[in-house]
């Protein structure tokens, strides 16, 4: 239901929504100084990469968008490592670097998947199980033109005209 038909000024409801955008631009940025005891309460960058994340320890990690207090509570928070790099990207890697099949491939994988269970537990559990339930158990995520890992793999600098 919108907020102004609840009552809400629409000055307060721009200006929530303004100071909220500010808030995620802040989260993700590179910035990694120690927040205190704010970083109990509050999302941090820190949080926030770990959330992002593609390693197999920290898939399903750092909810919260704006308190990670909640994320502390039900045991869902992972600290980012310190001096280890994250590694970002599909746990698969893609077959395309068209970004509306990026976008939307892992809606057709589940969507496969719910076809394919027999039961309706498995269906659900697709639908509503954790992404560990398949994608962790996969090695490194792979670059979508030559299967080899990331890391492993050629920077190709003119992937935008795939695009086109």
């Amino acid at each position: 239901m919108p907020l102004a038909f609840l009552g809400f000024h629409p000055f307060a409801i721009v200006a929530t929504l303004a100071a909220n955008l500010a808030y995620q631009f802040f989260l993700h940025t590179e910035l990694s100084p120690g927040f205190g005891s704010f970083e109990w309460i509050f999302n941090t960058p820190s949080h926030h990469r770990v959330h992002h994340a593609s390693d197999a320890e920290y898939l399903d990690r750092n909810f919260g968008g704006i308190l990670i207090v909640f994320d502390r509570l039900f045991g869902t928070f992972a600290e980012a490592p310190d001096g280890k790099p994250l590694t970002y990207g599909l746990r698969g890697g893609s077959a395309s670097h068209h970004p509306l099949r990026i976008a939307f491939s892992e809606w057709s994988a589940m969507i496969r998947d719910v076809r394919a269970a027999s039961t309706l537990k498995q269906k659900i559990a697709v639908l509503f199980g954790p992404v560990t339930r398949k994608k962790a158990s996969a090695a490194k995520p792979k670059s979508p033109t030559t299967g080899r890992a990331k890391a492993d793999a050629p920077q190709q600098t003119d992937q935008w005209k795939e695009i086109l």
